[in-house]
């Protein structure tokens, strides 16, 4: 029963703190039943990050304005020149773009792709999914934040910045 109380308020974390939908929260949940040290970490680290200095999901972005992001990019600790261009190329800064072809299923802001090499990485990794991809802005900006720490550009390596 000790672990009834952590779990309590890493619930409310995750549900609460990150905006989670109740389909998030289950997800979560499911995560937590078959890796408790994982999911426990990965909402732990939600507290952390940075919050958005305006834009992301308040409106003040407007898609397929790049220069509208750069505050939320900034605010999150990436290369702004660097992510915009990626935005670019990836979205043309629209953060609601979706692709499902032979090599990509994903889209957002940053090309999320949930297929190949980066299957399962993205949902292990923020919890962003195809499903959820396109509701927060700020998930996608915590996201490509988290790979970039972890992998630098190689997620968005097929050309050099």
């Amino acid at each position: 029963m000790k672990r009834a109380t952590p779990l309590i308020a890493v619930l409310a974390l995750v549900g609460a703190g990150a905006a989670c939908t109740p389909r998030e929260v289950g997800l979560w949940q499911d995560w937590h039943a078959q890796d408790p040290a994982a999911a426990e970490q990965f909402a732990s680290n939600l507290e952390a990050q940075p919050q958005s200095s305006g834009g992301g999901d308040s409106g003040d972005n407007q898609p397929g304005n790049c220069e509208s992001y750069r505050d939320d990019i900034a605010a999150v600790g990436l290369p702004v020149d660097t992510f915009l261009r990626i935005a670019w190329r990836e979205s043309s800064c629209n953060p609601s773009s979706t692709i499902i072809d032979s090599d990509d299923t994903g889209g957002g802001l940053f090309g999320f792709n949930f297929k190949g090499t980066l299957a399962g990485y993205w949902a292990d990794l923020c919890g962003i999914t195809f499903e959820n991809l396109t509701s927060s802005v700020d998930r996608q900006m915590t996201c490509a934040k988290a790979a970039y720490d972890q992998l630098g550009l190689q997620p968005w390596s097929n050309t050099a910045y």
